[in-house]
């Protein structure tokens, strides 16, 4: 599903990050639709029947769809990340043909060091453990340093990478809720266009910009994905009409509240990522 609704609709296209969730869901089906049907046969039959290339081939792609999904979800974080401290610099950094060069290189990278361990561990150590007649196993895992380092590269350090990124996230913040940090890049821009108005406003024989530079601000939140509350849109024609002398009424949100409703939403996010990271270490 999640593979149908980014190729039918082109909203969730246009969100760069979105290529992330849609990584996700490619591995997914590859484990429903290759892994699962391989493994059940196995355990109904009590042994490994399909020879050793089978079994070779069937551990490389089991490893790595594995292994990318728990980057993918450390990616996610530094996205989220890079969303969080970049303000206005996000949207010309996080590119759609930056993030497939990082996924398609993520995909290359941890599938050639798979081969690599199923095709060159025996020849090289000279171990030759697993029979294949009956069992298929990783011919590492009969090593204790082996399964060591490859447990540090797959799991402690991707895990370490997420916890980082997620407490930097949270503490950001909770650091903008209570008003210790500045405001954002786009707060500042927005408070700029506001101001511009008031000038204008004090001088009719300059050219008018009704508010233009504002909305455009706010129309760059919107298409990296942080969502203002509809009132906020409404900021420069406030401005202008208190330009005039006219009541603007209680029409802008107050910014604290505003700050709790994105500091909820992150914290949501990461309490999501951290129970992917879960079931991903438990599988």
């Amino acid at each position: 599903m999640v593979i149908v609704a980014y190729i039918r609709s082109h909203p969730i296209r246009a969100s760069v990050a979105n290529i992330f969730i849609l990584n996700l869901g490619i591995t997914d089906f590859i484990v429903g639709a290759f892994m699962w049907p391989v493994n059940l046969t196995w355990l109904i039959k009590g042994h490994w029947a399909f020879g050793e290339l089978l079994c070779k081939v069937w551990l490389i792609a089991d490893y790595t769809v594995s292994v990318v999904s728990v980057l993918t979800m450390v990616l996610i974080s530094w996205d989220r990340y890079c969303l969080l401290t970049m303000g206005a610099q996000y949207h010309t950094y996080q590119t759609k043909k930056r993030l497939s060069l990082i996924v398609s290189f993520k995909w290359t990278v941890v599938c050639m060091w798979y081969t690599l361990l199923a095709f060159a561990w025996s020849p090289i150590t000279g171990q030759y453990n697993v029979n294949y007649a009956n069992n298929c196993e990783m011919e590492f895992s009969y090593s204790l340093g082996g399964t060591i380092v490859v447990n540090v590269l797959e799991f402690f350090i991707p895990f370490t990478t997420l916890l980082i990124l997620n407490m930097a996230v949270y503490a950001n913040i909770k650091r903008r809720s209570r008003g210790i940090v500045g405001p954002s890049p786009l707060t500042n821009q927005l408070t700029l266009s506001i101001s511009r108005n008031h000038e204008q406003s004090d001088h009719p024989s300059c050219p008018r910009n009704d508010g233009h530079s504002a909305r455009q601000v706010f129309n760059d939140q919107d298409r990296e994905g942080i969502s203002f509350n509809n009132s906020a849109n409404n900021a420069p024609e406030a401005s202008e009409a208190q330009a005039h002398g006219r009541p603007t009424g209680n029409r802008v949100m107050g910014s604290s509240e505003t700050k709790e409703r994105t500091f909820a939403r992150h914290r949501k996010a990461a309490v999501v990522l951290a129970v992917l990271f879960d079931i991903e270490a438990n599988l």
